[in-house]
Parts: structure tokens; C-alpha cells; sequence
């Protein structure tokens, strides 16, 4: 049985207010998503980096990346091109940018489909990378002291419960989860701007800045997700999470491999301060506001109006990893995605009285409503629909859930 239906989520008041504004762009983002071979699968950031209290909680990793991640630890050195993660067989491979690794799909662009996607594999490289620079010797003595300490009844770190190979794999996880959270908080700002302006600002943002810079080390935004990644990998939240020299391996990793990151990303090593960041961010504020590199109110006027970039929308249940179709999840091994057709869902939105909107944006969106329903619903045009929109869009038109999606396909 559906729930409340008339109850809204934060994030169908901002798809509400992006659409009466007509804000909403659909099918313009810069970004890249997934491909048409790959499948989607729900991320569960919480369990994932909870406290495990047993071992049937344990991820079930394949032997050879744990074999990698022990050779890794082995070789305890620096692979030879800083810019490129190690493959699968501990050798080095072609550079991997972050959008190819993971990337941020804002409501403004995407709609129902938001949130943050990893590919899975890029997670695995990714973990192998950090374990290589991280020092072998302090990460064994760490480990060995945890342990004294737990034998002498002292309290056992819970950064420890995890097997070596899944330590390192919860730092790779943070790694590209800190960076597409940035962007995720770039989007919050815009929100915040266009209340207070009244004008659609983000999308425009987009479209005159981000895309004006990208290839070029004027692309600020991305400079500044690098850095902020670096930095609030010292937040208490991140020290409880992993063990000090696997935090410091990851630290060494990224100020490594910042220089040879593609232009903008590689512009990260001017920021690694927590003042020239808090700058760089005032002068972000500024070119989403006046949507240009020149604004004209002074940078340190921003300085009265901290935490602009701070999410309010629930980002942690919006996360899903990316992996080919035919494979299953390691991360997420006992969840089997559920997905039907654009057509499908459109079909069960009607049932629900939702009718089809006229079309906005660039993009193959169909957007319904339905008269006194809690949200706008915006389903793209796909064959097999992600996850994500599916989870949105069932939760939007009645408080249902995705394992109630067979039941609402039947009629």
C-alpha cells in the first residue's frame, strides 16, 4: 500500500520550484552518464560505511584485488606516471579523468535521474592506487597497535573491522564521492541564488562558464572539487573512517597526481589551503551569480555569507555504482535492480492520474503531473530506465517503493 502521497520530499520541492520557474534544462548537462551497456545499482552509503557489527555484513571482494591491494601494500612505492591509476594486474594504465571515474547528474539537467554515479571498477583501480602510496610500515604498526590496545581493553578503532583490501577500497569510495560532492554543493548554491535573485542562475552558469572553460585551467569549479576532496579528507567524519596512514596515503595519492590532471582539475594544487580555498570559492560565487570570470562585486563580500555551498537535499540516498551489463555489484551484492521502460512508467504514472507536460529542454524527458500530487516527475527516454529514476518517480507519484514496481506494472 502507497503512503501519503501529498507529504513532500525536500528534493520534489526543488523539482517543483526548478520546473514552476521554469529552471529546469533538461538534457544540457556538461557531464557524461552511463552507457547504454552498463546497468545502474543503488549504493547504500550508510551501511557502507557504518560500523559493522558482523561478518555477514562483509563485502564479498574479488580474490585477485585482494591479491593487488596486498601486492600493493608489498611494494609499498610510487608507480612511475602520477597520473594514472594501476590496473587490475598492479601495471599502470592509460590516465583516467574524473568524469570517466565518476560523475554528478544535477536535478537542473537530469531531473528524477540526479545524484552521484561510480563506476565500479574505476573504484577497484582506484583503491589499488592509494594502497601503493601508502607506507607499508606505519600502516602495519597502526594496525598492530589497534590491536594491543583492544587486548588491553581499550576501545578499538572501527576503522579496523575491515579486511585491508576493503579499507582501501572505502578510501577510493570517499575519493571520488568528496569530488561529485562538490559539484552536488555548486548546484545548492545556484538553488540558493535563484530564491534569493529570482532568476534562473545555474543553468546559465553552465552554459557561459563551465562549458566557456572546459579544457582550460580557467574551469574553477573543478579545481576547487579536487581540492575540496583533499581537504575534508582532515574532517573528523573522514579520520573515524579510515586509519590514519591510509588517509595519508590517499592525501599523498591526490597531491601527486594533481599536476598531471587534464587543465582546470590539475589547477587543485592553488587550493590545498583551506584560506586560498575559502578565496577561490568567493570568486565561484561570484560567476554563478553574474554568470561571468568578471563579476563585479568584490570577492570579500562573500565572506559574510559563509556555507552558501552546503547541501540541504539528501545526496546519500541518491548514490549508485556503475558497472556492464551481465555483471553483478560487488558493492552492492545483494540488490538486484528492478527497471522497465520510459513507456512503462509512463503507463503507471496514468494510472495514478499523473498526465504528460509539454516539452521542455534540450533533451528526450517526458514531464507529468497531476493536480494536487506532491512533485513534477521527469522520466528520460530509455528502453531500461536507471534505478534512480524509477526509485523517484514511484516514491513521487504515491509513496511507493521500487519493490512495488511488478505489482504497479501488472495493474
Amino acid at each position: 500500500m502507497a503512503t501519503d502521497s501529498k507529504a513532500k520530499t525536500l528534493e520534489q520541492k526543488v523539482l517543483d520550484y526548478l520546473h514552476e520557474t521554469d529552471a529546469l534544462d533538461l538534457g544540457a548537462s556538461p557531464w557524461g552518464t552511463y552507457e547504454d551497456d552498463e546497468k545502474v545499482s543503488p549504493f547504500d552509503f550508510d551501511r557502507f560505511f557504518g560500523n559493522r557489527r558482523g561478518e555477514e555484513e562483509r563485502i564479498e571482494l574479488p580474490l585477485e584485488f585482494e591479491r593487488d591491494i596486498s601486492r600493493a601494500l608489498e611494494e609499498s612505492s610510487l608507480i612511475g606516471d602520477e597520473g594514472s591509476f594501476p590496473n587490475r594486474t598492479g601495471r599502470t594504465s592509460e590516465t583516467v579523468t574524473w568524469d570517466t571515474c565518476a560523475w554528478y547528474q544535477p536535478l537542473h539537467f537530469f531531473g528524477s535521474d540526479w545524484g552521484i554515479f561510480m563506476r565500479e571498477e574505476c573504484l577497484l583501480r582506484l583503491a589499488i592506487s592509494i594502497a601503493q602510496h601508502t607506507n607499508r610500515q606505519v600502516f602495519q604498526s597502526e594496525k598492530a597497535t589497534a590491536v594491543a590496545d583492544k587486548l588491553l581493553g581499550k576501545p578499538f578503532p572501527s576503522s579496523w573491522l575491515y579486511t585491508d583490501a576493503e579499507i582501501f577500497l572505502r578510501a577510493a569510495v570517499a575519493c571520488l564521492y568528496l569530488h561529485e560532492h562538490y559539484h552536488h554543493r555548486v548546484e545548492c548554491l545556484g538553488i540558493r541564488l535563484q530564491v534569493v535573485t529570482q532568476k534562473s542562475l545555474y543553468a546559465p552558469y553552465f552554459k557561459s562558464i563551465y562549458n566557456a572553460a572546459m579544457g582550460t585551467d580557467d574551469l574553477l569549479e573543478e579545481a576547487l572539487a579536487n581540492a575540496c576532496m583533499y581537504l575534508r579528507l582532515s574532517e573528523l567524519t573522514y579520520r573515524k573512517m579510515l586509519p590514519d596512514s591510509v588517509r595519508e596515503g590517499l592525501k599523498q595519492k591526490l597531491k601527486a597526481s594533481f599536476p598531471n590532471d587534464p587543465p582546470g582539475y590539475r589547477m587543485a594544487i592553488n587550493f590545498l589551503d583551506q584560506t586560498k580555498f575559502n578565496i577561490g570559492e568567493n570568486s565561484l560565487h561570484g560567476f554563478l551569480r553574474e554568470t561571468t570570470q568578471k563579476p563585479t562585486q568584490p570577492n570579500s563580500h562573500w565572506e559574510n555569507a559563509p556555507r552558501l555551498t552546503q547541501s540541504f537535499l539528501n545526496i546519500k540516498s541518491n548514490i549508485y555504482t556503475v558497472i556492464p551489463k551481465g555483471k553483478n555489484p560487488i558493492l552492492s551484492p545483494n540488490v538486484m535492480p528492478l527497471s522497465c521502460s520510459t513507456d512503462q512508467l509512463i503507463r503507471v504514472c496514468r494510472k495514478e492520474g499523473f498526465e504528460i507536460l509539454p516539452k521542455r529542454g534540450n533533451g528526450s524527458h517526458t514531464l507529468m503531473t497531476k493536480v494536487g500530487a506532491p512533485g513534477v516527475v521527469t522520466i528520460p527516454k530509455d528502453k531500461n530506465l536507471s534505478i534512480g529514476v524509477i526509485k523517484n518517480t514511484l516514491s513521487t507519484i504515491g509513496g511507493y517503493r521500487v519493490k512495488d514496481l511488478p505489482k504497479l506494472l501488472k495493474g
